[in-house]
């Protein structure tokens, strides 16, 4: 499995190096690694990453990479190296594993088992194709989708957006967090609303490059609604405090800012559906 696992990394990393700067707010000024460079794209990506001790090291060794070319040295443990990647391609994509044909019973476990890891870590959709072959690739991939490309072993793998030759995505973009039971609990009522389709979860906003990216829970762009699910840690003074100043600045830019506790979306996740559709739907007349 940790063959498995490593060659899909590799690829992910491969194809978010191709994608630079697009994942990069302020980095598309930036013309190579020379000069300042390089700290200057390690410091945008650990602004991006602001609060998550875990991301931002990676995310700074990604834009290193892309911007110098040199291949990415994976000192990171492979289950960082999956998170952060879910994040840089993600939001809202799948992966499409086709394994060669007369594969073994163990060996299909084996697989099964990196589909699981990878889902559980990246936060992306992982789709195990056991019968048929993924369709051709177009020669011109859309803008934003990812190419398809290939790993050891004769799996193919591919990463791409919802198309008609993969299953339309459970969110608009983003996923739940792995280890929010709340947010997982929310998004699987939200997950049967028409109106909550273009809902965003744990994606980035960026009012002005000079200005720290935001990343709220749950996010509607058009309606400029935001959801943030508080657990016990944000009664802290300190946290609340931040909290606070960050809700008067999202305010200041015309969105609603809504926060409910995690017990509040476990106990009743349809009440809380149904608050937020009332604010949704009236931002977007």
């Amino acid at each position: 499995m940790s063959d498995l696992v490593a060659a899909v990394l590799r690829d992910m990393e491969d194809l978010a190096v191709r994608r630079f700067p697009q994942w990069l707010p302020g980095a598309e000024q930036i013309a190579g690694p020379g000069g300042a460079g390089v700290r200057a794209v390690r410091m945008l990506a650990v602004r991006l990453a602001a609060g998550d001790r875990h991301f931002g090291p990676f995310l700074a060794d990604l834009a290193e990479a892309a911007l110098s070319g040199r291949p990415c040295t994976a000192r990171l443990p492979a289950e960082v190296r999956a998170a952060g990647l879910g994040r840089v391609l993600g939001t809202g994509s799948t992966i499409a594993v086709t394994p060669p044909r007369g594969m073994s019973g163990s060996e299909a476990e084996v697989l099964a088992a990196g589909c699981r890891w990878l889902e559980r870590w990246s936060g992306l959709h992982v789709q195990c194709r056991l019968q048929e072959p993924p369709p051709p690739a177009p020669p011109n991939p859309p803008a934003g989708h990812p190419e398809p490309s290939v790993v050891s072993r004769g799996t193919r793998v591919a990463l791409a957006g919802a198309s008609p030759g993969l299953p339309e995505a459970r969110v608009a973009r983003g996923r739940p967090h792995h280890a929010s039971r709340a947010e997982q609990r929310l998004e699987s009522v939200l997950a049967g609303c028409a109106w909550a389709a273009d809902r965003e979860w744990n994606q980035g906003y960026h009012a002005h490059p000079l200005t720290n990216p935001i990343r709220p829970d749950l996010l509607w762009r058009e309606a400029r609604v935001i959801v943030e699910i508080d657990d016990d840690s944000h009664l802290r003074p300190e946290k609340f405090a931040a909290d606070r100043q960050r809700d008067v600045r999202l305010q200041r830019d015309g969105f609603v800012v809504l926060r409910f506790t995690s017990h509040a979306v476990l106990s009743d996740p349809w009440s809380v559906a149904r608050e937020i559709e009332d604010f949704v739907k009236r931002g977007k007349r």
